[in-house]
């Protein structure tokens, strides 16, 4: 089977289409020149085009999962996040979502008071991916009942945790090829749950600050800040109702 490289197709948005040959039948919303880029691969790689798009979804009515398996985060649009499946999942035995993992941290109590470690480098070898060695960090202060959402990457990895009050992290799986696309996770994480996030490019995210006065993330990425690197959406774009709390 061909390897097809990012740089073959580019599509922006959400799309339907279907392939006959090397002629391209499109419906819906297009990105940038996805009908002309369709058309070219279908003319340069022929079946071995269709046969990749097939495997990855199974119809050859829909062939929007092969064509998004090669779009740029940078290119997600409210459009893309709207037909995206949402379904929330249970985090009561850890995350489900595919490279998001979920590290509960020991409080270590004595008659002084307390301590919680927040990283440490064996842990890198011992986690299996689960933690990173963080190359920035920062602090971020959230005042109460405020939702700093959404936030997606295409480069740095998150890896955050939470030092002063009570914090809702909600993870959305927006990756068309991962085996969890759609899958929504929310953690309560703070001072009575100390635990770290890591969350991998690709999984929109956000949290919202729970206790008062405010609550104080300390966040160790993988890569120095870019904006470049920030893409970012209305708290209530998708999901509204996913935030706590939730009366009853």
């Amino acid at each position: 089977m061909y390897q097809l490289s990012h740089k073959d197709l580019r599509s922006s948005v959400i799309c339907h289409a279907s392939a006959q040959g090397n002629k391209v039948i499109h419906r819906g919303r297009f990105g940038r020149n996805l009908a002309k880029n369709v058309q070219n691969m279908c003319a340069k790689f022929g079946e071995k085009v269709l046969s990749l798009g097939l495997q990855q979804c199974g119809s050859r009515t829909d062939l929007r999962p092969f064509f998004l398996l090669f779009m740029n985060i940078t290119d997600v649009t409210l459009s893309f996040l709207h037909d995206v499946p949402y379904k929330q999942h249970s985090t009561f035995n850890g995350a489900t979502i595919s490279g998001v993992h979920f590290k509960a941290l020991k409080t270590i109590v004595d008659g002084r008071g307390d301590v919680i470690e927040l990283w440490s480098l064996p842990w890198v070898e011992r986690e299996g991916g689960g933690v990173i060695v963080p190359q920035h960090v920062y602090q971020s202060a959230t005042d109460y009942g405020v939702v700093k959402a959404w936030h997606l990457h295409a480069i740095h990895t998150d890896q955050f945790t939470v030092t002063r009050g009570k914090m809702q992290v909600v993870c959305v799986d927006i990756r068309v090829e991962s085996p969890t696309f759609g899958h929504v996770n929310s953690f309560i994480i703070g001072i009575q749950n100390p635990a770290m996030i890591l969350i991998p490019p690709g999984v929109m995210h956000g949290w919202k600050a729970l206790s008062q006065p405010e609550t104080i993330v300390v966040n160790l990425q993988s890569h120095p800040y870019d904006p470049a690197d920030e893409l970012k959406f209305a708290w209530d774009a998708v999901l509204g109702e996913v935030w706590e709390p939730k009366f009853g």
